[in-house]
């Protein structure tokens, strides 16, 4: 079974030519899980790894220049 590839800030920052800073920052965001499909895993020594696997991506490549808090739509 293939592992799927997880990506950093910096690494999305590089694949997409947007500035480090934003990836850091949405990485960071309270909606970064809905918003931008990270995902938060706890270790064991209570660290926090934070990641976009890359089915996820499509979160970051359909509106690159997004600026401001999102909204979420119900699905009725």
């Amino acid at each position: 079974m293939k592992k799927e590839k997880k990506y950093k800030p910096t690494a999305i920052a590089r694949m997409l030519g947007i500035n480090p800073s934003t990836a850091a920052q949405r990485f960071a965001s309270p909606y970064a899980e809905k918003r931008w499909g990270v995902i938060i895993h706890r270790r064991r020594d209570g660290s926090i790894e934070r990641y976009v696997p890359e089915s996820n991506l499509h979160y970051w490549k359909e509106n690159p220049n997004y600026v401001g808090r999102p909204v979420f739509k119900n699905k009725d």
